[in-house]
């Protein structure tokens, strides 16, 4: 379910013969909206985190280690686009050792899963 979705239920809402004479309030259905949004969208990060830590997060190839992977790749091509690789500033290891020690502290604490590279 998606903010449009939740914004046609309220409309919708109102619409209803018990309420069709009443003067929608735009505030108060935005207030709404957000609140299912938040709702929603807490249940959606308590599944993905469950996901991880029931998956054995610390084993290669579980859920968790293929997040991990992904965002340290992300990092590791990050910093060789920067071009700081080799030429005095990082040797060629470091982002290797960075995106998945950037990769790691993000897992713990966005997860709360311990995950290495």
């Amino acid at each position: 379910m998606n903010r449009q979705d939740v914004t046609e239920a309220v409309a919708q809402a109102w619409c209803t013969d018990e309420n069709a004479h009443k003067e929608m309030d735009s505030t108060l259905a935005t207030t709404i909206i957000d609140n299912v949004m938040q709702r929603i969208t807490g249940e959606a990060f308590g599944i993905i985190k469950q996901a991880m830590i029931d998956d054995e997060p610390s084993k290669q190839g579980s859920y968790a280690h293929s997040w991990h992977c992904n965002i340290a790749m992300m990092c590791y091509d990050a910093i060789h686009a920067a071009g700081v690789v080799g030429e005095g500033l990082l040797s060629e290891d470091a982002p290797h050792k960075i995106g998945n020690d950037a990769a790691s502290r993000f897992m713990k604490l966005c997860f709360d899963v311990e995950t290495k590279g």
